[in-house]
């Protein structure tokens, strides 16, 4: 039987990161009896693992460790993370908390584990992947990915806000090198802002009201173009195509016997519709290159710059400087693209093997 549990492995200290992130997990589709928690109401627990959290570890798919200063203090954490660090076959993604960057990590989960950060668009998307392709539970609809992945982020921002003003040591020598971290705080002040990802360039500015862009531009956006097919009823899937869908699959289905792909010819002379799935980067990829994509095709996906201005009370968006999104992957990303259209990825490993027998009798 496939484990479907989501161990969530952190110091009671750290429980309200931990609420957070399950909350996400919930409102993204993973089912809420699968999560489980170290430290929930009722788990008294001490040095040695509780045969409730032992059941729960031995039926996980993936691993979460939230990892702090206090975490590391903890005789009780850290025989936690040897045990998953025992479970190699099960796959361990280490939070990190500001003050922990990957030279103070020790013990068994140490430096090989690459940190996540509940400030990262990218990282966020990571976990969601893991958790729902671990579970084998249905994708939730990219919108809602991302409009839980925002309520995340500021959650995290607070919380961190308030860890900072009630602790005497100051940690931001000790943070991330996020530098996106620190542009998104400052967007919360009503304003005039440049938002920068990790190596430097520009990714949004304009003016800020409540966080939110008002007048300025966001660079790489991904489009999904579509016009409606000329269809006299609502097309639906035979009972052999639905008995194989998976994840993404009906959505996928859904567009392509609905909807048609915009040539980039027309797109200044048709009518067509959009869905915006958020920014060019690791996140978007991790998110959709397998299921979504592939499903689809590429030829609905356009890259374009947004310009919004406040009109009135509403916000007006223009899309400017439309790009393919397979010229885009070819430049920065061919060895993605040549999954996408390939289903290969580079240095996977042959679906069967070769066997050489020595016949040599001693």
């Amino acid at each position: 039987m496939k484990n479907q549990t989501v161990f969530i492995s952190h110091r009671t200290t750290d429980k309200e990161i931990a609420d957070m992130l399950l909350d996400f997990l919930v409102t993204t589709g993973i089912p809420r009896d699968c999560i489980k928690c170290s430290s929930l109401p009722g788990n008294d627990v001490m040095q040695k693992i509780s045969t409730e959290v032992r059941a729960w570890i031995e039926s996980s798919a993936v691993n979460i460790v939230i990892l702090s200063d206090d975490y590391y203090k903890s005789a009780y954490c850290l025989n936690e993370a040897g045990i998953l660090w025992y479970l190699k076959d099960i796959p361990v993604i280490p939070i990190a908390l500001p003050e922990i960057n990957p030279t103070d990590m020790i013990g068994f989960l140490n430096e090989d584990y690459k940190l996540r950060r509940l400030s990262s668009d990218d990282d966020i998307a990571y976990v969601y992947d893991i958790v729902q392709e671990s579970l084998g539970v249905p994708a939730a609809k990219h919108a809602v990915i991302t409009d839980e992945m925002t309520k995340l982020k500021a959650k995290y921002h607070q919380y961190c806000e308030k860890r900072e003003s009630n602790n005497s040591k100051n940690h931001f020598d000790a943070l991330d090198n996020d530098d996106q971290w620190f542009e998104e705080e400052d967007i919360y002040v009503d304003g005039y802002h440049e938002v920068h990802d990790r190596d430097g360039n520009v990714i949004e500015k304009g003016q800020y009201v409540s966080g939110k862009l008002v007048d300025g531009i966001s660079y790489n956006i991904i489009l999904m173009v579509y016009k409606d097919k000329k269809l006299d009823e609502e097309p639906e899937p035979t009972d052999e195509e639905a008995k194989n869908f998976d994840g993404y699959d009906y959505d996928c289905w859904k567009i392509k016997h609905t909807e048609d792909p915009v040539a980039m010819e027309d797109i200044a002379k048709i009518e067509w519709h959009y869905d915006e799935l958020g920014r060019y980067d690791l996140s978007f990829i991790s998110l959709y290159s397998s299921q979504y994509i592939k499903g689809i095709g590429l030829e609905y996906f356009y890259v374009v710059d947004k310009k919004v201005k406040l009109e009135g009370k509403l916000v007006k968006p223009t899309f400017t400087n439309f790009r393919t999104l397979e010229s885009v992957m070819a430049e920065r990303e061919p060895d993605e693209l040549d999954y996408i259209k390939t289903g290969v990825r580079k240095y996977d490993e042959a679906g069967s093997a070769e066997i050489e027998v020595d016949t040599k009798q001693e």
